[in-house]
């Protein structure tokens, strides 16, 4: 549908203009992504170990071995940083996904994944879900 014509005010209104610079993008601003593989090869190459707090997998482009203390390795399942508050959470209406990737290569001087054979009791699951 049409809008009605705007009230005439008498003068003329030219349309609002945006400043040139506002619009541009700045390339000296913009990350370089060479520059970002460089240095996360340089502060994140080498050991990853997995039980650190905080700590973010290197880049898919970075060369790591990964020390397993217990949390899947990088390789194997995507990790995501999640708020730790419930009111967060709900404000930022995230939604949780997992990647896994069970074959995944493992790197030369790391140990392959542990296998755990339960028998005849299974995996071990959580008891919290089971239908009461």
């Amino acid at each position: 549908m049409r809008q009605p014509p705007a009230p005439v005010t008498g003068k003329y209104q030219q349309p609002q203009q945006y400043d040139q610079a506002q619009r541009r993008l700045d390339p000296d601003q913009m990350p370089n992504p060479i520059r970002v593989i460089i240095e996360n090869q340089n502060s994140a190459g080498g050991a990853f170990i997995t039980n650190e707090q905080g700590l973010l997998p290197p880049l898919v482009t970075t060369k790591y071995v990964v020390e397993d203390q217990g949390n899947s390795s990088p390789r194997y399942v995507s990790r995501l940083c999640i708020p730790a508050a419930a009111d967060l959470l709900k404000t930022t209406a995230l939604s949780i996904t997992l990647t896994a990737s069970p074959m995944a290569r493992t790197v030369e001087g790391e140990y392959e994944p542990p296998i755990v054979n339960f028998g005849e009791l299974g995996p071990i699951r959580c008891n919290r879900f089971e239908a009461q």
